[in-house]
């Protein structure tokens, strides 16, 4: 799992409007900026540590 393709087709994240769901996106040795397409997060951890409060 992981690489191109790995969150459409089949393996799509699927979910209704109005749902939550969590989407955890790192890499351990450069920078990344995900793009949420169609809305936007209520929730960031720009420190990457759930032990601290959203930001």
């Amino acid at each position: 799992i992981g690489g191109h393709g790995a969150l459409t087709g089949d393996r799509a994240l699927k979910a209704r409007v109005g749902e939550t769901v969590l989407f955890i996106h790192s890499q351990a040795n450069r920078d990344t900026r995900p793009h949420l397409i169609g809305g936007h997060g209520d929730w960031v951890w720009e420190t990457g540590k759930f032990a601290n409060p959203p930001q």
